[in-house]
């Protein structure tokens, strides 16, 4: 168990992307006929992160309790999205093969893995590629943001007044092939409270009860967090439709 130094490490990341020139995205067009290929992260252990009165009682770790997330937004993916969807994975490409396959450098669009690009758009006849990742998440708490580094808990006490959050790490990029760009799909909801002590309509509502040792959260207790968290991600794959249209 590490403890968190998470308002220093928020305005680092702040100032370090700030810092960062994205190129503009060009126009394009996605028909109802074109190829788009998809591929999702492992979703991995699952991420506790707390932030407590004082810095002394914040605390981050890990449970090897792999939801096997990705399973979920796959099964999400066919039901919600209306297109022409190939799973990447089943043509015996994996997530490394793709990630950063385009990346910005000095103010342009780079392709990194030249032979990746080539198998996509010229042997799959792909027009883009969707890749659905885990990214540093933030969650509000009215103090310093708690960062989470994957989808899982983020719990907050000030005072015994005690709020829990399920929060999916989750987002959507999209590989543009022709023309090369990246478009990230924007107003992701990835983050909500499912306990809160003063409204207990948050936890009527999610069926959360608060964990009875907060540094040793057990896997039943976490059921509803992941429930809620496949909500959040059912949310996301609804919304990959409209994001598709420039």
């Amino acid at each position: 168990m590490k403890k968190l130094g998470i308002g220093l490490l928020f305005v680092v990341l702040v100032i370090f992307t700030g810092c960062i020139k994205q190129p503009e995205v060009p126009k394009y067009t996605i028909n109802q006929v074109d190829k788009i290929g998809y591929i999702i992260e492992e979703s991995g252990d699952v991420y506790h992160a707390h932030m407590g009165t004082t810095i002394f009682n914040n605390l981050e770790k890990d449970y090897a309790y792999n939801w096997q997330l990705e399973k979920e937004i796959d099964s999400l993916m066919k039901e919600n999205v209306k297109r022409e969807l190939i799973n990447l994975k089943e043509k015996g490409i994996s997530f490394s093969d793709v990630d950063k396959l385009i990346v910005a450098e000095d103010g342009k669009w780079v392709i990194k893995n030249k032979e990746a690009y080539t198998k996509l758009k010229n042997g799959l006849g792909l027009k883009a590629v969707l890749v659905i990742h885990q990214t540093g998440t933030y969650v509000q708490t009215g103090r310093d943001p708690i960062l989470m580094k994957r989808s899982g808990l983020a719990s907050h006490n000030l005072f015994g007044l005690k709020r829990y959050f399920a929060v999916s790490a989750y987002d959507n990029d999209l590989y543009l092939l022709n023309p090369v760009a990246i478009v990230r799909q924007p107003d992701v909801e990835r983050a909500s409270v499912i306990y809160d002590t003063v409204m207990s309509s948050f936890q009527e509502r999610s069926g959360f009860e608060k964990p009875k040792d907060i540094e040793n959260i057990t896997k039943d207790e976490l059921v509803k967090v992941r429930e809620k968290i496949v909500d959040l991600l059912d949310s996301l794959t609804l919304d990959i439709d409209s994001f598709l249209v420039d």
